[in-house]
This record gives C-alpha cells, structure tokens and sequence, in this order.
C-alpha cells in the first residue's frame, strides 16, 4: 500500500491532489498500528515527500504539485500527522485505563470465585464428615473416584481445566446422599420404593453444588453421571453422546472403584466394565479405563 502510494505521488497527473493519497495511507496507519507501530511508515513517508519536493525523485516539483503548495506541504503533511498521532494518544489512553479497570475488576472476581470456592468446599467437607457417620469411609472412595476421574480424564487428552472439572466432580458426586435415610444409604438390597428415593441423590448433589457457586461444569458432570449410554439411566434419559464426557468418565471411575472397594480384582473389574461397554458406560471411556488397570 505505501508503495502503490509513492506511486501515485510521483506518477499522478492530478497535481498536489496526489498527495492526499499519501497523506490519507499514513494517516489510517496511525489509527490501525498505534503510535509506535505507525512511526516507522510515517517516518518513511515523510522522507520520501522531502525528497520530493526537493528534487531528488521528481523532477520540477513545483510544476507537477504547484509553486505555492511545496513550501507548504510540509508543515501541512506534518499538521496532519500531528492531529492523527494526538487523536491515537488519547484514543489508546482510554482503552489503557478501560483495560487496566477490566484487568482490577477480572482479577477481583477471581479472587472473589477462588474464596468461594474454597468456603464451598470446606463446607462440603464438613457434609463429607457427617456422611461418612453413616456410609463408613465414602469419603476415601469420593477421593480415590476424584483421583480415578482426572487421570482417566488427562490419558483421554481432555485440557487441564476440564481434568481438575473431572477431580471436583469425583469428589462432590456423592453429595447428594448428606440427606437420605441410613436404611437406603446402608442397604445394597433396596425395595423400588427405596431405589426411586435413592435416585433423588444426583439432582440433590446437582443443586447442592449449583447453590455453593462451584464451577457449572463440575455440577453437570455430578447431574448426569448415573445416565446410560443406552439412555436407560436416571434421572433425564440422556443417551449416547448426549451425556457430557466428564460425566461419562465419572461413571466409569466411580464403578471401578466401587468394585475394588468389593475386593475384585482389576481383571475382574475390567471384565465387567467390557460387559457393560455400549450398555451402561461409554466404550470409549471403558477401553482408557481398561488401559489404566493394566
């Protein structure tokens, strides 16, 4: 563009008017590229009109852009850029200080998410200590599902963001359980009236963690981490790729260790998830977690 410019400066057969080509390019290049950006171009356009009009590239500039405009086209060349480099000042002085006030406030919010999040989660530990009166060490298996979750999350090449996602959602998916009864908590042998009462558990931990402000990711993957590939799981039905990955992955983390907790084996427990691949749990999900038993 600065040479198509130089061009028409040299070459135009419009008089002083070509100038303006010139004068319009660097003036544009002070808004697009700032100040800094911007003075090379300038600098390099101002020589090359001095040159100009002082013979060297054109010859007779006086005739070509007229006797009484040359002497005043470098004070009016430079007005311009002036007002230009005066106008982008401020211009950026503004959106600086913008920048700065949105760098405070973000950073603020931050902080104010982060203290948050840590009252929430001491909170949900002390729910954690009343749980574990009831189920005996679930919050050993919350901890061991959170660990199982982020690593399966992590070797399925899920961003560290969504893993540590993955980890709190290992470690609040059992929430919800704080207000069921002993006799459903502590029976592996429900009646279908016990079962429909259990179920509430995942909407319960949804709205528990949604309440506490915790990241809406994590309370997703808690919601839907009981749904089955098939779409025969509880509490909405999903199926398939509809459930949130995270949630798949829970699934398969909090079976594993639950079964362990039973004395299986890892074979064994891998047999069982195989058996269940395409059912239950995602085969996707089942064939990283088969590779982490192994």
């Amino acid at each position: 563009m600065l040479v198509c410019c130089f061009v028409l400066f040299w070459k135009a057969s419009i008089g002083y008017f070509s100038v303006f080509f010139l004068l319009i390019y660097l003036f544009c290049n002070v808004f697009i590229l700032g100040i800094a950006g911007s003075a090379p171009f300038s600098l390099l356009g101002l020589t090359g009109v001095m040159l100009c009009l002082r013979g060297v590239l054109v010859a007779d500039p006086a005739a070509r852009y007229g006797a009484d405009f040359v002497p005043r086209l470098p004070f009016l060349f430079l007005c311009i850029l002036g007002i230009a480099y005066i106008i982008t000042f401020f211009i950026q002085r503004y959106w600086v200080e913008k920048l700065q006030q949105h760098v405070t406030l973000q950073a603020r919010i931050d902080a104010e998410r982060a203290r948050l999040s840590e009252m929430s989660l001491k909170v949900i530990t002390a729910m954690y200590s009343a749980l574990s009166s009831k189920v005996p060490e679930v919050d050993l298996h919350c901890e061991q599902v959170a660990a199982l979750t982020q690593e399966l999350a992590r070797r399925m090449g899920l961003d560290e963001t969504a893993c540590r996602d993955g980890y709190y959602a290992g470690l609040l998916h059992e929430v919800g359980a704080v207000g069921l009864p002993d006799a459903v908590l502590q029976n592996r042998q429900l009646t279908e009236e016990q079962f429909q009462l259990y179920q509430t558990y995942v909407e319960r931990g949804y709205a528990i963690i949604l309440q506490l402000q915790i990241v809406d990711r994590v309370a997703e993957t808690v919601r839907f981490h009981r749904e089955w590939y098939d779409g025969t799981g509880y509490c909405t039905g999903l199926r398939g790729e509809e459930i949130p990955l995270l949630a798949r992955i829970l699934a398969v983390a909090d079976f594993t260790d639950r079964h362990r907790r039973w004395d299986e084996t890892d074979a064994e427990i891998a047999a069982a998830l195989t058996a269940r691949a395409g059912t239950e749990f995602d085969p996707v999900c089942v064939e990283a977690m088969k590779t982490l038993l192994q």
